[in-house]
């Protein structure tokens, strides 16, 4: 786990306060990329971490791209059975919680076949061992109820550099707990 100083935090603090005031003047200069995982039921925590946050973004005008990155989930060997049922009840969660299909985009990575072929050439450009290091897939890889995880689990940030690249996403929220390493 990475610590944050006080100066680490008064920095984000003052990125985010500077990129607050650019969105106001310019919601239409931003495409935010961003989703959930379909591994179960949304909670509380999901609304307040990032999903009223969503919807105030697309309520100012920003062009919010909502992913749900089902192939991401089929390394989860128990949650795949389910897969159908928690990609259609995070759908109707998103809509339930505002997210409006009119203003904004919501598609499963299954919809489009072309992010996983751009997917193949961004993993020639990363070695196992980089993708070993990598402290979300660490994160993925402890918190995993499996006794071994497939090699897909590695792929996790080179697909989402494939569809940041893919939706020309310029503004892809991350939590206060990835703050260090955003």
């Amino acid at each position: 786990m990475t610590t944050t100083t006080a100066a680490e935090s008064r920095s984000t603090e003052n990125r985010t306060a500077d990129l607050e005031r650019r969105i106001a003047q310019d919601p239409g200069g931003f495409r935010v990329l961003t989703g959930d995982r379909p591994t179960g039921a949304l909670h509380l925590g999901h609304y307040f971490g990032s999903l009223r946050n969503r919807v105030r973004l697309q309520d100012l005008g920003v062009d919010v791209i909502v992913l749900i990155p089902d192939y991401q989930v089929i390394t989860d060997r128990d949650t795949a059975e389910r897969l159908g049922e928690y990609t259609d009840g995070l759908l109707l969660d998103y809509l339930a919680l505002g997210i409006d299909p009119a203003r904004s985009t919501v598609f499963c990575h299954s919809a489009v076949p072309a992010l996983n072929q751009l997917m193949l050439p961004f993993l020639s450009l990363v070695s196992v061992a980089e993708l070993n290091r990598n402290p979300t897939v660490k994160d993925e890889i402890a918190h995993s109820r499996q006794s071994t995880v497939s090699g897909l689990m590695l792929t996790y940030p080179v697909h989402q550099a494939a569809d940041i690249l893919s939706c020309k996403g310029n503004l892809v929220p991350v939590g206060r707990d990835q703050v260090a390493l955003a």
